[in-house]
């Protein structure tokens, strides 16, 4: 679990991986602080890693299997890790392996594994780079399951990925 406040970002639960940030494999059992005078927008959390925005750029930590924090795929990074050069990071979400970002123009971003389409980049791959989504501009909000997702773009609704259950809402399974 993480959460963040004015100027700390805060930790608590399983760490196996180190995806509470604080460089280590031990689970804390209290919420704890893994920065301090840090000012975060936003924080997610995967299966086995952590994503979040700091100063509108992007960072990952923890297991990054099937490459959910858009690093090295594999490695374990214990600490907040810049991802990339770009300063212009409005919100992020994950999924269980996979994971969004939205950009402050409203483009939306997915990267990891796809294997029923999650990503929404009408290919199922695994994305070892971060891919734009193909419409544009609009982009307000994404809720991420395992195998599926939920988008809002102006206003509209869209889902996309696995639909075995239902889970996209679209009258069919």
């Amino acid at each position: 679990t993480l959460a963040i406040t004015s100027n700390a970002l805060y930790g608590w639960g399983a760490n196996d991986f180190s995806q509470l940030g604080n460089n280590s494999n031990v689970n804390l059992d209290v919420p704890t602080i893994i920065q301090d005078n840090t000012i975060w927008k936003e924080v997610a959390v995967a299966e086995e890693a952590s994503l979040g925005i700091k100063n509108s750029m992007l960072y990952g930590w923890g297991f990054n299997r099937n490459n959910v924090i858009a690093l090295v795929v594999g490695e374990i990074y214990g600490e907040p890790t810049q991802i990339g050069n770009d300063s212009n990071w409005d919100h992020v979400y994950a999924g269980k392996y996979n994971a969004y970002g939205i950009k402050s123009n409203g483009d939306l971003y997915s990267w990891g594994w796809n294997i029923y389409g999650q990503s929404g980049t009408g290919v199922k791959s695994l994305y070892t780079t971060i891919q734009k989504i193909g419409l544009s501009e609009g982009w307000t909000q994404i809720s991420a399951g395992q195998t599926y997702a939920l988008g809002s773009r102006n206003g509209e609704l869209y889902a996309w990925g696995n639909n075995d259950f239902g889970q996209l809402g679209d009258g069919t399974t």
